[in-house]
């Protein structure tokens, strides 16, 4: 294996990774990644829907609400709907914005720690979350 000297950081406090940011304190989405969703302008056909859902989905892992929150918007997409915005969409637009845009920071995994698995399902999806309760964290 040869290293590219030019692409090595020593001693970073934090480094830009795939859309994240990693430091010690954990792991944030990148400022660049939420700017872009912070600027989005309201979603005026499917394919604009289609495309910040998209989006959404990259901050999926910083919030269990997103899947709830998005469901108005999501119905948009079914087939042989007509495509009407109305209050529900403008309201589950605005939250899910709200929501991406908190500044939730992903722990890290600590060996040390006691590791928990919790899984739900519903007629609207599933999901499964791989979590440990972290000294100051917002517990389960």
């Amino acid at each position: 294996m040869t290293l590219n000297k030019a692409k090595c950081e020593i001693s970073k406090k934090s480094i830009q990774f795939v859309g994240h940011i990693v430091s010690d304190n954990g792991i944030l989405p990148d400022p660049e990644k939420t700017k872009a969703l912070r600027d989005m302008p309201r979603p005026e056909n499917i394919h604009d829907v289609r495309r910040f859902l998209g989006i959404v989905n990259q901050f999926s892992k910083f919030s269990p609400k997103l899947s709830d929150l998005s469901q108005p918007i999501r119905e948009l997409l079914q087939k042989d709907k007509q495509w009407v915005w109305n209050e529900p969409q403008e309201r589950s637009f605005n939250e899910i914005k709200l929501e991406c845009l908190s500044g939730t920071c992903l722990a890290l995994f600590d060996p040390n720690l006691e590791t928990k698995v919790a899984s739900d399902a519903s007629k609207r999806g599933l999901g499964a979350c791989l979590y440990q309760r972290q000294q100051g964290g917002s517990g389960d």
